[in-house]
């Protein structure tokens, strides 16, 4: 399953304050599992020096291969590309914009079953083509910018939406604020604050060079965007 190895100078008997330095290496199909016997640890590389009888056991185990099976799943109920993705608490997927034929942009998104058994196509308030998405500490999804027009056109555009779930299915509601800079094909990230980082975006000066920070809706005040400084690069 394996052999150890002493670093540089073979397998041999070791003498009183020397030190010992040995690497368990698997052979293939088996992964190293840790040492044990007088000395326990998990690390292959096992450094130590000898001042008495030593009785060590590296031990290995069988990798188990990862065997992936691809099927075709059901049909989107809109063909598009540049999408962004996500998954709903109870485990539902949804694809959200993009661009359809023709690179147009779309303003649907495809909510499918828990066992993505079936998708249904739903109507946004506005169009979402290579838009950030992030999900909001209390469970929506912000929706945040892409594409100002079909082909991927730049600078893009400055609205923002909330997917929400209800007892009655999904909602998509756009934000009555603007974000600080139009953007398109930019990524987002919830922080500690709960509030969500949007840095940079392709391809106008201004998105490019500066982030921006949106504040979710509370009982002290509105949601809002801000500029963040400019990135480092």
């Amino acid at each position: 399953a394996g052999v150890a190895r002493i670093a540089d100078r073979g397998v041999f008997a070791m003498g009183p304050g020397e030190v010992l330095d040995v690497t368990a290496v698997a052979n293939p199909g088996y992964q190293f599992n840790g040492w044990t016997g007088d000395i326990v640890q998990s690390d292959a590389h096992l450094t130590t020096t000898v001042n008495e009888p030593l009785a060590l056991l590296a031990t290995f185990v069988p990798v188990t291969p990862l065997r992936v099976a691809f099927r075709a799943g059901p049909s989107l109920g809109e063909s598009r590309m540049g999408h962004r993705t996500l998954m709903l608490a109870d485990g539902s997927p949804v694809a959200i914009g993009g661009h359809t034929t023709g690179f147009t942009r779309s303003d649907t998104m495809d909510a499918g079953t828990p066992t993505v058994s079936d998708f249904s196509l739903a109507q946004m308030p506005a169009t979402a083509d290579g838009a950030a998405v992030a999900k909001l500490a209390d469970g929506q999804f912000l929706v945040a910018g892409g594409a100002s027009g079909s082909l991927g056109m730049a600078p893009g555009v400055d609205t923002a939406m909330l997917l929400g779930t209800t007892v009655r299915g999904m909602t998509m509601t756009e934000l009555p604020v603007q974000m600080a800079h139009p953007r398109m094909n930019c990524a987002a990230g919830r922080l500690g604050d709960g509030r969500v980082l949007i840095p940079g975006g392709w391809f106008a000066l201004d998105s490019a060079t500066y982030g921006e920070l949106f504040t979710p809706a509370t009982t002290r005040g509105p949601a809002s965007f801000v500029a963040t400084g400019a990135l480092n690069s």
